[in-house]
């Protein structure tokens, strides 16, 4: 009778100490969902709250891309196996340092860009893409984040739902939401400072809400409108290809050749009006896709450097080489006037990397392809919801420095948050490891 009051007695007072440490560990979690989502809602706007507010804000993805990355690496060293990287994932982070190494020798041996603040800046930009998506699936790989998708998904159903109002009153009342108009139409910007950017911050809310495309259909159809509204040709590419994967390919679980090709030659139709200016070696981009040749065959097979061509930093740390290309002789290249400086992607990385540095990059997509492609199997996530960046990704990155861009570290917690995070909030999966059974 004793040895039973004991029993009892001591599993009374397990049922405690299991009870507070569930409740410490769910207001942690809550914290740290929350420092998070605030971290998605920064990324979201960031390009408004630098437009609206202060160029200071443009600094929020790289803020971003180094808290991640600290994150993971302070994960990665408890050595749990849930947070292992997968085999893609290692091959993204390998091709990355290599890169680096690449672009770093390049910048050693022909000191194209003098300024070494410059070149460090490059670095992050080049780098933050493939840095935020394995930190994050590090950062992810915990279970116990049971609201952050939830609560992610409810702030860009608000952000869709608002821009929708504004899209609509600017196009019939014009409040001063667009910077053009194509074919009769306001190209819609909403409070960001260029469609473009808005194109991409859309795209990020319409994967989390793709992931439940029954649930979520009516704010899946404003998102289309949304697109279609910025008259981007990319935005309006991407969303007649995903069109085409979800009525012609909608069972598919992985890439197949037949739809890569349908979809390159439906992108190529819809964009070819835009892609013939930027192939046209008379304008800006067209002068910086030209050269980039000229530069990885003169520089083989290092390239430039980081911060040497065609990159956003360059603006302000004009180089030497750009006088020697004559780019200060072309509208939109000129030092006074860089606009198009930084427009191109695979230039860029052709002419800073080399010819063997752009081998190296193209293994960061392909193996970022296959990773969120197995990842969607393993944790039997609509194939297409994870699909949708990186389709979108690869659109623009003919036309604009997609990988490269302050979007960029958005769009790869987008695609992280949709592939690995759980749906919907299961008490169980916030228990503490159990106590010792008490005989």
């Amino acid at each position: 009778m004793r040895l039973g009051s004991m029993t009892e007695s001591a599993y009374i007072r397990n049922q405690r100490i299991d009870k507070k440490c569930s409740t410490r560990t769910i207001s942690s979690m809550l914290v740290t969902e929350l420092l998070i989502c605030a971290a998605f809602v920064l990324l979201l706007i960031e390009n408004a709250l630098q437009e609206q507010v202060s160029d200071y804000f443009s600094y929020i993805d790289e803020i971003a891309c180094l808290l991640f990355c600290s994150a993971a690496f302070i994960k990665q060293l408890s050595g749990r196996r849930n947070d292992a990287l997968t085999q893609y994932e290692k091959g993204v982070l390998l091709a990355t340092v290599v890169l680096c190494c690449v672009g770093l020798l390049g910048n050693v041996i022909y000191s194209v860009q003098p300024e070494l603040e410059a070149v460090a800046i490059d670095l992050l930009t080049c780098t933050k893409f493939s840095l935020v998506y394995v930190s994050l699936c590090v950062v992810f790989s915990d279970k116990r984040f049971v609201r952050l998708y939830d609560a992610c998904l409810n702030v860009g159903k608000l952000f869709v739902v608002i821009a929708f109002i504004f899209m609509l009153l600017n196009q019939f009342l014009d409040v001063g939401m667009s910077i053009e108009e194509r074919f009769g139409i306001k190209a819609f910007m909403f409070v960001f400072g260029h469609p473009s950017n808005f194109a991409a911050s859309i795209v990020g809310v319409f994967a989390l809400l793709l992931r439940d495309a029954k649930q979520n259909k009516l704010y899946l159809a404003a998102c289309v409108v949304i697109l279609l509204s910025t008259m981007r040709f990319k935005a309006i590419a991407f969303v007649a290809v995903m069109m085409l994967a979800m009525l012609a390919f909608r069972r598919v679980k992985r890439l197949t050749f037949t739809f890569l090709l349908v979809a390159a030659i439906l992108s190529v139709g819809v964009a070819s009006y835009q892609l013939d200016i930027y192939l046209n070696g008379d304008t800006a981009r067209g002068a910086l896709l030209t050269n980039s040749v000229r530069v990885a065959n003169e520089a083989f097979p290092l390239g430039s450097g980081f911060g040497s061509y065609g990159s956003d930093v360059t603006k302000d740390a004009y180089t030497e080489l750009y006088y020697q290309l004559g780019f200060n002789t072309i509208y939109g290249l000129t030092e006074s006037n860089p606009i198009y400086l930084a427009d191109m992607f695979y230039s860029t990385v052709l002419a800073q990397f080399g010819w063997l540095g752009f081998l190296v990059f193209l293994f960061i997509p392909v193996l970022f392809v296959f990773d969120v492609s197995a990842a969607a199997r393993r944790n039997e996530v609509f194939f297409w919801a994870v699909m949708s960046i990186p389709i979108y990704l690869l659109i623009t990155s003919t036309t604009e420095p997609s990988f490269f861009s302050s979007y960029s570290v958005y769009l790869a917690f987008c695609v992280v948050a949709v592939a690995r995070l759980p749906k919907t909030n299961h008490c169980n999966d916030l228990k503490c490891v159990p106590n010792d059974k008490t005989n």
